[in-house]
């Protein structure tokens, strides 16, 4: 198992994920691929605020994490992570590919001298961040969708 930070050189191993980014989903079945343009990996791996591990085996994606920093509008600045979404390939579950992906993005974070991540849990990945050192409190993500999706609910 290789995990690594992408950078804008990297886009093409972002293709190649999102050739079979369905397959990182809780329900497989639920989901296509939504392959994306070299142009648009780069674009995206080039936003400052974007941090996206991939993991690898045999030279194939096994998984991801994206993450988004914050800037902070505080006294002295500083800066926070969040993560925004971790997949696991759906073959590849319970291996220790996820656990792989946070700690390499902690590590990391932690150089970068961000010393906060936050993270909305789905039910079912809970028990896993628990064991991954997060807690909860008493704050609730929430989320809208706006435009032609708008009156979406999320679960």
């Amino acid at each position: 198992l290789s995990v690594q930070l992408l950078g804008v050189g990297d886009a093409q191993l972002l293709v190649r994920l999102s050739e079979v980014d369905h397959l990182f989903e809780h329900d497989p079945a639920d989901h296509r691929p939504s392959p994306v343009a070299t142009s648009d990996a780069a674009g995206f791996l080039a936003d400052p605020a974007v941090r996206f591990w991939l993991a690898t085996s045999g030279g194939e994606p096994v998984g991801m994490l994206h993450c988004v920093v914050i800037s902070l509008f505080e006294a002295g600045g500083g800066r926070e992570l969040l993560l925004y979404d971790l997949g696991t390939h759906v073959a590849h579950r319970r291996r220790g590919v996820a656990r792989a992906l946070v700690d390499a993005m902690e590590q990391h974070v932690e150089s970068e001298g961000i010393s906060e991540v936050w993270l909305g849990a789905a039910r079912t990945a809970v028990e896993f961040y628990r064991a991954c050192g997060y807690g909860s409190s008493d704050e609730l993500f929430m989320a809208k969708e706006l435009g032609s999706g708008a009156g979406q609910t999320f679960r």
